[in-house]
């Protein structure tokens, strides 16, 4: 356990102010929650700003900082954290589950299918880890208790929703690497 590592950070927030003030991007970015309908009167998702999860997120905003926008003018932005793209053994880390076990919700391992899941969330985590020994935890909730997710303390955000789904993995579980590697194939034709 004295192996060396080399760790790179970036200044996130700068990182951000320089993709936003690209002129490149003029005329391509939304800057607000938006709704559109087709003919039918249905909702047509098209990008994150025009889904269901910017709304929600929309009234918690309420920091502001002043940065340089693609058009040259500047404008008060809010910064929020989006979905989290990570492989499965990355997803298990960051949601403090135990292997096998979806970050997402709590369904058994071995019911994938059955009813009665429910998504998971640092509230009901919390709550749980107070009420249950830690081999219960680990062995019907799938909640690795000495860990906390990196967003446990932020205001508006819970891994276990901005995790994006591991969809390869998903194939594989369900139907074998075999299969699932068939699966992939044909998409790739």
């Amino acid at each position: 356990m004295e192996e060396t590592y080399e760790l790179n950070t970036r200044d996130v927030l700068l990182v951000l102010e320089q993709q936003l003030a690209t002129s490149d991007f003029n005329g391509q970015t939304d800057y607000i929650p938006y709704q559109e309908f087709d003919a039918n009167g249905d909702c047509v998702y098209s990008n994150l700003m025009s889904g269901h999860w910017a709304y929600r997120e929309a009234p918690y905003m309420e920091k502001y900082k002043v940065v340089k926008c693609p058009d040259g003018h500047f404008c008060c932005a809010i910064f929020g954290l989006g979905p989290y793209i990570a492989n499965y053994p990355e997803q298990v880390w960051l949601a403090a589950v135990v292997y096998g076990w979806c970050p997402k919700c709590d369904v058994m391992p071995d019911d994938l299918d059955g009813p009665g899941s429910h998504r998971r969330s640092h509230e009901k985590t919390d709550f749980v880890i107070k009420k249950f020994d830690p081999g219960i935890l680990w062995d019907e909730f799938g909640i690795w208790n000495d860990i906390v997710p990196f967003t446990h303390t932020f205001p508006c955000a819970d891994i276990h929703e901005l995790l994006a789904p591991d969809l390869l993995h998903q194939l594989i579980k369900a139907h074998g690497e075999a299969i699932a590697l068939e699966i992939i194939e044909d998409i790739d034709h």
